[in-house]
């Protein structure tokens, strides 16, 4: 009986010491722990700075940002902010704050690990390509095709459909129609297939 008592005590010593000895390593280590941090943080920098340049492209383009893009990039800026220089000591300071340094250990170590976890995730696409709106958007509702109209719209499609046209100018006095017969035009093209896209723009 006194053996399985002693060798129970025993067991539950060498877990107690066992976990003081791991939080105590907040203290002993702190110096190694926050260049442990440091080093991480380096590479942060440079991979945030590689993602601005993409999400910079991808902007240029006129691109959505996606939003794990962003906050990756949100969560990123504020572990490289993380101060490290500030140390708390007492008794004037003569001696290290231990209390401080256990608790600033233990939470650079965690900060530690996030920025792995940062650099380990695949940022491969950075921004989805922005709707343009369709052609249908900008046209008339209300759109009447006149005699005169037409033979000004049939001479329009055959001059766009000709390979050796690059060019092609609508002309006439304000308020005549050439916008909405322009638009006309679009909705007509889109449905002959002559192009992939038709983009209205102004």
């Amino acid at each position: 009986m006194e053996s399985i008592v002693f060798d129970l005590a025993k067991s539950n010593l060498e877990k107690l010491i066992n976990a003081i000895l791991e939080q105590s390593r907040y203290i002993c280590c702190f110096t190694s722990i926050t260049e442990d941090f440091e080093k991480e943080r380096k590479n942060l920098i440079a991979k945030k700075k590689t993602l601005e340049e993409y999400v910079r492209v991808a902007k240029r383009r006129n691109d959505n940002i996606l939003r794990d893009v962003t906050l990756w990039q949100k969560q990123a800026e504020d572990l490289i902010e993380e101060d490290t220089k500030t140390k708390v000591t007492c008794f004037f300071g003569r001696f290290p704050n231990y209390k401080w340094q256990y608790s600033r250990g233990k939470d650079l170590e965690s900060k530690t690990e996030e920025i792995k976890r940062l650099m380990e995730r695949k940022l491969d696409n950075f921004g989805i390509t922005r709707d343009v709106p369709d052609i249908e958007y900008h046209s008339s509702q209300n759109y009447v095709s006149f005699k005169s109209r037409k033979l000004k719209f049939e001479e329009l499609f055959n001059a766009l459909k000709d390979v050796n046209n690059y060019m092609i100018g609508l002309q006439g006095m304000g308020g005549t129609g050439k916008t909405t017969l322009a638009k006309e035009m679009g909705k007509e093209l889109k449905k002959s297939k002559c192009f992939d896209y038709v983009v209205d723009t102004t």
